[in-house]
């Protein structure tokens, strides 16, 4: 199997609920799921990242990406700084998931 099919494996699983961090690749699922459970996003959301990767529309892709690293970063911070949890809110990206949805048509 190429790298090319353990991604696309990979994404088919996680769209599906299944985050498992890819071992040819040592790549965590887009939302980093694989290795932090509470970051799973809705299943919508990864039906929509997954479309995007599909379509090869890198647009979309990366500022799902960016969405999902934003989301990351907030949870470390508020997990390792609780009494500064605007250093979370302000950490990497001012663009929230809301946003980053409402920025072309993913549907």
């Amino acid at each position: 199997m190429n790298i090319k099919d353990t991604v696309n494996q990979q994404i088919k699983k996680w769209v599906e609920g299944e985050s498992i961090h890819n071992p040819v690749t040592d790549e965590c699922t887009p939302d980093y799921s694989c290795c932090k459970p509470n970051l799973q996003a809705e299943k919508s959301v990864r039906m929509r990242y997954a479309k995007a990767w599909e379509e090869k529309d890198n647009g979309t892709v990366d500022k799902m990406l960016e969405m999902f690293l934003a989301e990351a970063i907030n949870d470390f911070c508020k997990t390792n700084f609780p009494e500064n949890l605007e250093l979370g809110e302000i950490a990497f990206v001012e663009l929230t998931a809301q946003e980053a949805l409402n920025k072309k048509d993913l549907h």
